[in-house]
């Protein structure tokens, strides 16, 4: 994009009008669609969370209410990036499609920088709880393992339990 060009929307050919944010984010008062420059779209999808996220989210939020006209390029079409007019490659988030240009942004319509972030946020929890219970699994095996251990140990002595056992039977036969 050049100094002083204005950034048409790629959904419904609106103007493009910078939001107030901490990253270089635009909003169309056309469809309601949001475009992210590359810094806030990595933010958004790693799932950071913070005063930044939550900015983009009310940007989101803000934009929707004023969009109502309808996308010129339907969602699942081709789409050009606003700065260099290329098309933009589709770029799934679960289940739900954004455009992206790798080298200025990202094209998120109505309403789908919310989505995202709920998403993404769900994914993160999952991997939470896998984790949790990949964690679990592996002290159970321990475990396990550990009895195994201690039965073979019994088993190859001839079933005979150590001097120190403390055991019911072998505190009896004392």
């Amino acid at each position: 994009m050049y100094r002083g060009a204005s950034l048409a929307c790629p959904a419904c050919g609106g103007a493009l009008e910078i939001a107030t944010a901490s990253l270089p984010i635009h909003g169309c008062r056309g469809c309601g669609g949001m475009w992210l420059g590359p810094d806030a779209t990595m933010h958004l999808l790693q799932g950071r969370g913070g005063a930044l996220e939550s900015e983009l989210v009310e940007s989101d939020q803000r934009a929707s209410r004023a969009g109502v006209a309808r996308a010129v390029v339907p969602d699942g079409e081709p789409r050009r990036c606003p700065s260099c007019a290329l098309e933009m490659a589709p770029l799934l988030v679960r289940d739900v499609r954004v455009d992206s240009c790798p080298t200025h942004g990202t094209w998120f319509d109505r309403l789908e920088v919310t989505r995202v972030t709920k998403e993404i946020l769900q994914l993160r929890r999952a991997r939470r709880r896998r984790t949790e219970l990949s964690a679990g699994t592996r002290v159970l095996a321990e475990t396990g393992r550990r009895i195994v251990d201690e039965v073979w140990a019994w088993l190859t002595r001839g079933g005979r339990h150590d001097r120190g056992c403390e055991c019911g039977d072998c505190a009896r036969a004392r």
